[in-house]
């Protein structure tokens, strides 16, 4: 589990490590045969240069 304060890093981008200054929650608009989509979770993340980026939650991993 991610959480804001957490150092992470974007698994295509190792080398972008930073910390999870947000967490949103967004709402899908799409259907599908069973249902509706789950929700949308994206993490602001402020990388080490200062850079503030959106990122998709399953995309980040705990730096160690």
């Amino acid at each position: 589990m991610i959480r804001v304060g957490d150092r992470v890093y974007p698994w295509m981008r190792m080398d972008k490590p930073g910390k999870v200054v947000n967490i949103k929650e967004f709402a899908t608009k799409g259907w599908m045969l069973g249902g509706v989509l789950q929700k949308t979770i994206t993490a602001s993340v402020k990388h080490d240069t200062g850079e503030i980026v959106d990122y998709p939650l399953q995309d980040l991993l705990k730096t160690e």
